[in-house]
């Protein structure tokens, strides 16, 4: 093999992901509630997947982008699949939690709810930061391991 990529040790993480993202799609297909909506969703994953192969042979992704990816890519598709109103996930934690059946759709006569929708995605948003600032240490240290391996032109 030659070409950029060819010195690079391969790791299976990456063939892995790759082929279960594969195979979710195809899963996803099958059965999906909504033919467009199917469409819609999975296009991303359909372009999206080239693409990141392509850039992990020619530059390299590391392994904290490649889970990143691949787990975007199956909330992607659970979404093309069952369409995200009725991914049966809500409806585990609607059953959890006790949850009107109609608990997730408009404010249900709660005069604070488009706050209480605020509030969570200030708290999503802040966990993400603090979730990755914890990762960012690991994430830096596999981009020194990657330009290590392929050292920039």
């Amino acid at each position: 093999m030659s070409g950029p990529g060819a010195s690079r040790r391969r790791s299976p993480l990456g063939a892995i992901l790759v082929a279960t993202v594969v195979v979710a799609t195809v899963l996803s297909r099958v059965g999906a509630a909504d033919r467009l909506t199917w469409w819609l969703e999975a296009s991303w994953v359909l372009a999206g997947l080239p693409i990141a192969v392509w850039v992990a042979t020619r530059r390299g992704i590391t392994p904290l982008l490649q889970v990143l990816l691949a787990a975007h890519a199956l909330v992607l598709l659970a979404g093309a699949h069952w369409t995200y109103e009725r991914v049966p996930l809500g409806d585990w934690a609607r059953d959890a939690l006790g949850l009107a059946a109609d608990a997730f759709l408009g404010s249900q006569g709660d005069p604070w709810d488009a706050q209480w929708d605020m509030l969570c995605c200030l708290v999503g948003a802040i966990a993400s930061m603090l979730a990755f600032a914890g990762a960012s240490g690991i994430h830096e240290r596999q981009l020194e391991r990657l330009k290590a391996r392929d050292p920039a032109p």
